[in-house]
């Protein structure tokens, strides 16, 4: 169970970090990286 949770942690983490970039991100680059 142990190991599963880690990762599930870790996902979130990744989650996150990906959030805060996005959210910093101007609306015209985010469109960019999208397409």
């Amino acid at each position: 169970m142990a190991p599963a949770r880690k990762l599930m942690k870790g996902e979130e983490l990744h989650f996150d970090i990906l959030l805060d970039i996005c959210s910093r991100l101007p609306a015209k680059s985010l469109a960019r990286f999208r397409s």
